[in-house]
């Protein structure tokens, strides 16, 4: 169905002659028959579009422009979301359902008003996108919060070996010179007794030397975890962002694939007690989809102009 093609509530032109009467969709005149779309006057060959696309389908320009307009309005929905929280420190759960509603209005608007169930699920996915994007900064905190707490009890233990990688791919075990096959017997020996290895290596975010490759894979073999540090004195942990920044792009995918996962799991993970949270949401992607509702569309002709 033509873009343009949009008959809800419209009402039907009169056929008096006087007021040559014209296609509500082309706008040319009408002459001798017409059609009634939903009850407005429409032309042979608009009605012939339209019987063609009526019975499904949807053409890949409008269902990307659907999808362009339903993203803009979740990150618009999501922004307020966020800035509302940033600034007064509450969660106001109601924005959701703007959130809904701009996504859903966006989709329509993209769509030409087009609806139908392939629009409805693609507000609704991209509604709960947007709502649970919200929650990934508070994820990552979360996450770089484990990260110091564990990063701060290691350095504490005397048994854990810290290992360091300079630039000129030297390699130092808790301050002393060593080789590869030296630090895979040292670590061998205390994999029993250390929890981890606290690791260092200069230029974290550049790609790795053959040294730095052969240390991982000996810890690997020796299944002893690796905090990594992001200075020699083994103070400051390697936070999950500046992780993935210097990680190669599978594990970007990877770690940013479990990020969406938990951001998408979130609003369940509170319940019982996020009920009314959850319902809320429920109310927001409700929203999007009956938005985005296929209207029934009624064709009546061919009509005798002469008959009005």
């Amino acid at each position: 169905m033509s873009d343009e093609l949009q008959f809800d509530d419209a009402a039907p032109q009169s056929t008096d002659e006087t007021l040559s009467p014209h296609c509500a969709s082309c706008e040319r005149e009408l002459r001798d028959t017409y059609f009634l779309a939903n009850g407005a006057m429409i032309c042979s060959e608009c009605h012939t579009l339209l019987a063609a696309e009526a019975p499904g389908g949807s053409g890949a320009a409008r269902f990307a422009r659907a999808l362009g307009f339903g993203a803009l309005g979740g990150a618009i929905g999501a922004g307020i979301y966020f800035g509302i929280l940033k600034l007064s420190g509450y969660e106001v759960g109601l924005v959701a359902i703007v959130v809904g509603f701009l996504v859903g209005g966006g989709v329509r608007l993209g769509a030409g008003g087009r609806g139908g169930w392939l629009y409805q699920a693609l507000a609704v996915a991209i509604t709960y996108g947007s709502i649970v994007a919200t929650y990934v900064p508070f994820i990552v905190d979360e996450i770089d919060a484990m990260i110091a707490q564990e990063a701060a009890a290691l350095t504490t233990d005397a048994e854990a070996p810290r290992v360091t990688i300079l630039q000129d791919e030297s390699l130092w075990l808790d301050g002393n010179p060593i080789t590869t096959d030296q630090l895979r017997a040292e670590l061998a020996a205390v994999s029993a007794t250390a929890p981890a290895v606290l690791y260092y290596r200069e230029r974290m975010d550049s790609e790795p030397p053959p040294v730095a490759e052969e240390v991982a894979s000996a810890i690997e073999e020796l299944g002893l975890e690796r905090t990594n540090f992001t200075d020699p004195e083994f103070e400051e942990p390697l936070l999950l962002l500046d992780g993935m920044t210097g990680a190669d792009v599978g594990s970007q995918l990877l770690m940013g694939g479990m990020l969406l996962f938990f951001a998408a799991a979130s609003p369940f993970a509170g319940l019982p007690e996020n009920l009314i949270g959850l319902a809320i949401i429920g109310f927001a992607l409700y929203q999007a989809w009956s938005m985005n509702r296929r209207e029934k569309l009624e064709i009546e002709g061919p009509l005798e102009l002469a008959d009005g």
